[in-house]
C-alpha cells in the first residue's frame, strides 16, 4: 500500500479490511443496529490509538457469528479484527466470500 492510501485508511472514520488483512488493536466502545442498503445490521464503535492521539472507527457487520463474539466483549476491551477467507466443508476457498473474528488482546 502506498503511502498516500495509508494516510486516507488511517484517517477514515470506517474499518475496511481486505480478506487476509486484520485491523490494528481497537478499543470496542458501543454497538448500536442499524438499516442499510442490505437489511438490518449492527455498527460497532471503536476507537484506534494512533500517534495524533485516538480516532474513532466504525465497523458495519451483520454476520451472525461475529455479533455473537462482540456481545462476551467487555466495552473497554482491546480487540483486533481479522477478515478470513470463507471455505466450503472441503476446505475450498469460496471467492469473494469472507467471515469477520474478534480477538480480544492485551
Amino acid at each position: 500500500m502506498g503511502k498516500l492510501a495509508e494516510l486516507a485508511k488511517q484517517r477514515s472514520p470506517f474499518l475496511r479490511l481486505a480478506i487476509g488483512e486484520s485491523s490494528e488493536p481497537l478499543i470496542y466502545k458501543a454497538w448500536k443496529e442499524i438499516s442499510g442498503q442490505f437489511g438490518d445490521s449492527f455498527r460497532y464503535i471503536f476507537e484506534q490509538e494512533t500517534p495524533s492521539g485516538l480516532v474513532q472507527k466504525t465497523f458495519d457487520c451483520s454476520q451472525q457469528k461475529f455479533a455473537e463474539e462482540m456481545d462476551v466483549i467487555e466495552f473497554g476491551s482491546k480487540v483486533i479484527i481479522h477478515r478470513k477467507q470463507k471455505v466450503d466443508g472441503q476446505g475450498n476457498a469460496l471467492e469473494n466470500k469472507s467471515v469477520y473474528e474478534a480477538e480480544v488482546v492485551a
